[in-house]
């Protein structure tokens, strides 16, 4: 079986009047609640779902602190879940029942689930910046996504307006310790672990 390390950053944060794409204006700065990172393997079937990772998880602070599935992790600490034998719900699955699928995301513009924005550039690569339509997969709107203009592969979206804002990056990194390394959230030296290892 071939594997890719891949990895979904998502940041969400609660802001006065945040506005899509364009830079919030804020009366203070915004703080960060949560830091979750999950490595998971992709198997080079792609319509077979992840079935192993690690998912780590740094609580800043938070009322009753943070979760992610069924983790608990009280705030100013951080915990490390290991998940095996079971499908992962991840949003960054690019497998047949993902919406981010390439041949279903090139499926849904042609049937009006997404419109067509623009195209642009991302690190040096064309890309095609989407926005979803009523009749999209995916909630809240307004939902941008942005596109490899040559694989349809997903790169970043931005979704939600008001007062919560969500964005992520797609990666796709070669299964090496180095990619591992790249991809672990960084634990405060003074928080304390806030659960054994388990599976």
């Amino acid at each position: 079986m071939q594997r890719a390390t891949c990895a979904v950053v998502v940041a969400c944060a609660a802001a006065g009047a945040a506005a899509l794409i364009a830079p919030p204006r804020l009366s203070s700065p915004l703080r960060l609640v949560e830091d979750d990172g999950l490595v998971y393997a992709t198997p080079a079937d792609l319509t077979a779902p992840a079935r192993e990772g690690v998912l780590t998880v740094v609580c800043f602070f938070g009322k009753g602190g943070c979760g992610f599935g069924s983790t608990d992790t009280p705030a100013g600490t951080w915990s490390l879940v290991s998940v095996r034998n079971q499908a992962l719900a991840v949003s960054g699955n690019i497998g047949e029942d993902s919406p981010f699928y390439s041949p279903a995301l090139a499926r849904a513009i042609v049937s009006g689930q997404w419109r067509v924005v623009r195209r642009t550039q991302i690190d040096g690569q064309p890309a095609i910046v989407l926005s979803e339509t009523a009749t999209g997969p995916i909630a809240p709107l307004p939902f941008l996504l942005w596109v490899s203009a040559r694989t349809y592969l997903p790169l970043k979206f931005a979704a939600g307006a008001g007062g919560t804002t969500s964005s992520g990056i797609f990666s796709y990194l070669p299964p090496t310790s180095a990619s591992r390394k790249l991809l672990q959230v960084p634990i405060p030296r003074s928080y304390p672990r806030s659960n054994p290892l388990k599976s």
